[in-house]
């Protein structure tokens, strides 16, 4: 598979992704060959014992859906749309406490190297559910606390949100409507916005209240260096919107029954699970059988009563679409206006 993908690899992405050097969508390799020494020096040293022969296949299999998902751009996909693909294998954290050191390091990179948070100008997408439109407005109901990367403030409580979503625009602002602000330094707690811009390798974020009287910077301080502005903070996650098609890098996990505040009757369950050195275990969504978006949540898994469990690391949230909702039609450009109170703040709350 990777030597039918190698020529239509895109030089344009490697080279975004090489700008960051944590970003794990980064190639591994420069040349066809340098992956056929190294995959033939990996077969060579796990493959006569069966459980990591299992978990070298598993990573092999996670990183040519990686090369897939990150590298070959839409054309070439569709040229290449014979060739059947992997499924992507849910992790296990089993493999990495009972094999070789380098063998474990090799199948939980594989397992980082996809996130939800990859919007790019050069991305594509044919844009058919379960692949979100061009653009998207909807409502819905937010679960747990928010801002959940400050602290667990909130968690248990419910409130209605809005999502404004643009892939055009590269852009995403999310309302909350109860909002644990004082963990961010504001001067209490307040209906909020959290606005992401830009797409990899350089986005930038702000979270501010719905007033306007308070902002912090939620986005790295390398992506607002050009404002001349010093932040409190170091080094922080670089995290874009989310592309039209971030459920092609979770695990279909088939169907299950569901019942929501918006939506009830079968769904599909997408799955990813991190290794046990990321912050959270689980990420999941859910989908109706035609694609349709239902529900999104981290920190635990889902369950058919709308009830998630958390057996994992992270806070535990989610939050439902309310598809009466949906709005394609194209989002003014002000929407995504970042407000004069963020333009002038020095007080930083990035993700960790």
């Amino acid at each position: 598979m990777v030597r039918k993908m190698w020529s239509t690899f895109s030089p344009e992405l490697q080279k975004a992704y090489a700008n960051s050097n944590k970003d794990l969508r980064l190639r591994r390799e420069a040349s066809l060959d340098d992956f056929e020494k190294r995959w033939l020096k990996e077969d060579s040293g796990f493959m006569k014992n069966g459980d990591s022969s299992e978990a070298l296949r598993e990573a092999k299999c996670a990183e040519v859906l990686m090369l897939w998902v990150h590298h070959v751009p839409q054309p070439a996909k569709d040229a290449l749309k014979a060739m059947v693909l992997p499924k992507l294998p849910e992790f296990n954290f089993e493999r990495l406490k009972h094999n070789n050191p380098s063998l474990s390091s090799r199948y939980a990179s594989s397992f980082t190297c996809v996130t939800g948070h990859n919007m790019q100008s050069t991305h594509t997408s044919d844009h058919k559910w379960p692949h979100w439109p061009a653009e998207l407005h909807y409502h819905g109901k937010g679960h747990g606390a928010y801002p959940f990367w400050m602290g667990g403030s909130g968690s248990g409580g419910k409130a209605p949100i809005e999502v404004w979503w643009s892939e055009k625009q590269q852009a995403e602002k999310f309302y909350h409507h109860s909002c644990a602000m004082s963990e961010a330094g504001a001067s209490k707690d307040a209906p909020c916005y959290h606005l992401m811009k830009g797409g990899q390798p350089n986005p930038t974020a702000y979270l501010y209240t719905a007033s306007e009287d308070f902002c912090c910077i939620s986005g790295p301080s390398s992506a607002v260096q050009t404002s001349g502005r010093r932040l409190q903070s170091g080094n922080a996650e670089k995290l874009a919107p989310p592309a039209s098609d971030f459920m092609d890098n979770m695990t279909d996990m088939g169907e299950m029954d569901f019942k929501g505040d918006f939506y009830n009757g079968k769904v599909k369950k997408y799955i990813m699970q991190l290794p046990d050195t990321e912050a959270v275990t689980w990420f999941w969504y859910l989908t109706t059988p035609e694609g349709l978006p239902v529900e999104q949540g981290e920190g635990g898994k889902p369950s058919p009563d709308d009830k998630p469990t958390q057996p994992g690391r992270g806070i535990l949230l989610w939050h439902e679409y309310n598809q009466s909702t949906f709005d394609t039609a194209a989002i003014d450009p002000s929407v995504f206006a970042v407000p004069q109170v963020c333009q002038k703040t020095y007080t930083s709350c990035t993700f960790p």
